[in-house]
């Protein structure tokens, strides 16, 4: 799933109930995680805020996922997240805005 070296493996993510009362509940700051590979047996857990959801392909499994991380773990705040609710696998970069 790596194709650039921005781009990182999620190995785990939320279900996709838990990322929809995410940006449902938003205003009560409630967060998601994600389990990263960050490098050869190195994995990162990523808690963010949900912005944004897309439907990436008409599946209802594949979303499009806008990202606000306050602790900046991945050296950043805002990510973009391509993920599959069924696998609970996908990748996540930086924000291209």
């Amino acid at each position: 799933m790596t194709n650039s070296p921005e781009r990182l493996d999620v190995t785990n993510g939320p279900s996709r109930e838990e990322l929809f009362d995410a940006l449902r509940l938003r205003h009560e700051r409630r967060t998601v995680t994600f389990v990263v590979q960050t490098g050869p047996g190195v994995r990162s857990v990523v808690r963010a805020r949900v912005n944004a959801i897309a439907n990436e392909d008409c599946s209802g499994k594949n979303w499009l996922v806008k990202l606000y991380d306050h602790t900046a773990t991945l050296r950043t705040h805002y990510l973009d997240v391509f993920f599959n609710s069924r696998s609970r696998e996908g990748w996540i970069q930086p924000a291209s805005n």
